[in-house]
């Protein structure tokens, strides 16, 4: 695993106002991150004080150049980027983390295809990073502890855990069975929930390369659980664009609203 934090960049913030038929939104830029030929960094777009727009914005060469890692046992054979989100963010994510998959990882013949994870994590990095195994011989131990489920309507009803998913440092994976993926049609993107000791930890939209490359300018619905641990601003969809003006990938909760 190559590992990129932003606490070895210096932090800044840039606030644009947008354009024409924008007026009064703002976009707040997070400090940059290296990646591939380019670089990543966090955003939030704000109508005042509500947020329309959490993400990740690539610039136009970071999908070029990406690292292979072919000789890489599988465990380690990704890229991890925590991009902290701008100050300015008043939703309850507190930490934006991606991973890069040059090899996607199991289940086979499934996520087994380049791709990236866009994690939305509602804990910071530091209680992200304490999720180990005490013993690191017992996997069932630790994996009990991943799929424990969290209280009724904490996540989507028909959402199941994906067995042997917990990950360390990141928690249990649960996705929906219903999803095109797991139905004949390849693997373009999904939306993934993740637990951790029954508490929802983080939401992940998760995202072929070729996807994000084809500049396809979506927004996907996602199925929202019932409940919310913390109350606060909450998304409904995702997008996955590219924006022209500044020439970056955008991929981002969108459809905030107040729980």
């Amino acid at each position: 695993m190559v590992r990129i934090s932003f606490r070895s960049l210096i932090p800044y913030t840039l606030v644009l106002t947008l354009a024409s038929g924008a007026r009064g939104q703002t976009i707040h830029y997070g400090p940059e991150s290296p990646l591939g030929d380019g670089t990543a960094r966090s955003y939030i777009l704000l109508d005042g004080d509500r947020p329309l727009e959490l993400g990740f914005a690539l610039s136009e060469s970071a999908l070029e150049g990406l690292p292979e890692l072919a000789d890489a046992p599988d465990e380690e054979a990704f890229v991890l980027l925590d991009l902290e989100p701008p100050a300015e963010n008043p939703t309850p994510f507190r930490l934006t983390a991606m991973d890069w998959n040059p090899r996607g990882h199991t289940p086979a013949d499934v996520y087994d295809v380049p791709h990236f994870d866009f994690h939305f994590y509602l804990v910071d990095a530091g209680r992200r990073d304490a999720i180990l195994p005490e013993d690191p011989a017992d996997y069932p131990a630790f994996e009990a502890r991943g799929s424990r489920a969290p209280g009724s309507g904490m996540l989507p009803v028909d959402y199941a855990y994906a067995p042997e998913s917990t990950v360390p440092q990141m928690g249990g994976h649960w996705v929906d069975p219903a999803s095109h993926e797991f139905h004949g049609t390849a693997f373009d993107k999904t939306f993934i929930y993740g637990t951790w000791e029954g508490e929802v930890i983080f939401w992940e939209p998760m995202i072929t390369k070729a996807y994000i490359e084809s500049r396809p300018n979506a927004v996907v619905e996602v199925a929202v659980p019932e409940h919310v641990a913390t109350p606060g601003w909450y998304p409904t969809a995702y997008r996955v664009g590219f924006d022209e003006a500044s020439k970056e990938y955008r991929i981002a909760l969108v459809g905030f609203v107040e729980r």
